[in-house]
Formats: C-alpha cells, structure tokens, sequence
C-alpha cells in the first residue's frame, strides 16, 4: 500500500544548499559566456547565503527542533498506517514449496534518510494473489504488530545517526554539554 511518507525537515541539506557556492557556467554556443547564465558567485549572492547561514546559526534550536518533530511526526505516522510492499522471495531461485513472502517497510530515519525492514509474512503457494486488498490488510495487521513491538523495546534507536558533530562543525556552534564544561572550569 503506497502513500506518500511525510516530508522530513533535514538540517543538514538546508545547510549544504546555501553553504555551497555557486560553480562558474559556460555556454557551450560561441565558447563565451551567455548573460543569462551565472559566471560563479556574485557579491550579492554570497552576501545572501551568509545572512541565511546566520539566521540559522542564530535559531538552531528551532530548527534541531522542528526536525525533530518532523521525524516524529513520520514516525508515528509509520507506526499507525505502515506502507508494506510484498516481495515473493523465491527458494533457489525459483517458485517452489520453500518460497515464502515477506513485507518491505521503510522506516524514516534522522536525516531525512529511510531505512529498510523486511518482515516475513507467511508461505507462497500458487494460489496466493498478494495483490488483493485482504493480503494488504492482513501484511499492515502483521507488520504493524511487529513494527510496534520493536518501537517500545527501543529497537530502533539505533538507526538513528547523532547530528551534534555535524552542527558543530557547520554551524560553528558548541554544544550545551561543553558550554558547561567550559563555564565550570573558570
């Protein structure tokens, strides 16, 4: 059952998008440059780019925030309505009484990035149409029973990927942890 997931909000590309300049463009009619096309970063343009860098330096909170939401928003919305895909899984290659179907789910992850998990679903026999609305309901019955018993045994902590490095870095910012080592040392 296909559904379009939520939308992420992912920090990371927001900050690649206007951290990275603007590569020189040459028209390819003449061998000279066409007005229309942009020749590298314009003073404007890199004035732009900063001011935007520096509203987000100055509301990272915010921002690490709203991510946050957002990926608990797809979470949750995963965890109720889960979007399987059946996958017939074929014994030596081919159909036979060793055949099985298994559910593909992809479970949001930081970063905006998606993780696979595959959940076996039962035996594939000949008669079987893993296409019809019953086996679909019966695979998001199974699969969301599952997927539920692992969200509250905090198995899925471990997919996702710590950003602090990553804010630190781009954003030129120190982490709350090391503002109070560095005021408890004076």
């Amino acid at each position: 059952m296909k559904r379009k997931g939520a939308k992420i909000f992912d920090l990371q590309d927001w900050v690649e998008e206007y951290s990275t300049p603007i590569p020189e463009q040459w028209s390819n009619e003449d061998g000279g440059k066409s007005r229309f096309q942009v020749s590298g970063d314009s003073p404007q343009l890199k004035k732009k780019r900063a001011e935007i860098l520096d509203f987000m330096k100055s509301n990272e909170s915010v921002l690490k925030e709203l991510e946050k939401l957002t990926l608990d928003y797809a979470r949750v919305l995963e965890l109720e309505w889960p979007t399987v895909y059946p996958v017939v899984v074929k014994a030596a290659g081919e159909l036979n009484d060793r055949s099985y179907v298994n559910a593909r789910v992809f479970w949001p992850m930081a970063g905006g990035k998606k993780r696979e998990l595959r959940f076996y679903i039962c035996p594939y026999s000949d008669g079987l149409d893993i296409k019809s609305e019953k086996f679909k309901i019966l695979m998001m019955e199974k699969v969301g029973e599952e997927i539920k018993k692992r969200f509250e045994s905090d198995f899925f902590i471990s997919f996702d990927k710590n950003y602090d490095a990553f804010y630190k870095e781009v954003l030129n910012e120190t982490t709350s942890k090391e503002k109070i080592k560095k005021t408890s040392q004076k």
